[in-house]
């Protein structure tokens, strides 16, 4: 956040064969591109979607106590 706003840090991204890979708009090596969002972002904290445990709306309600 910078004066209450957030602000882009950065921008990635690559397709799922990981070919093409991009930072800020310009075509990287699969390392480069790993070492980069390894400054901004600790990986080895990253959850996959495929990890995340699933609970319906009634579950969560009764979680939270409402």
């Amino acid at each position: 956040m910078k004066g209450g706003k957030l602000t882009k840090k950065a921008q990635g991204k690559f397709n799922i064969s990981g070919e093409n890979m991009e930072w800020a708009g310009k075509s990287v090596s699969e390392k480069t591109y790993y070492r980069k969002l390894n400054k901004i972002f600790d990986t080895e904290k990253a959850v996959s979607f495929e990890d995340i445990k699933f609970i319906s709306y009634k579950a969560m309600r009764k979680k939270l106590g409402k």
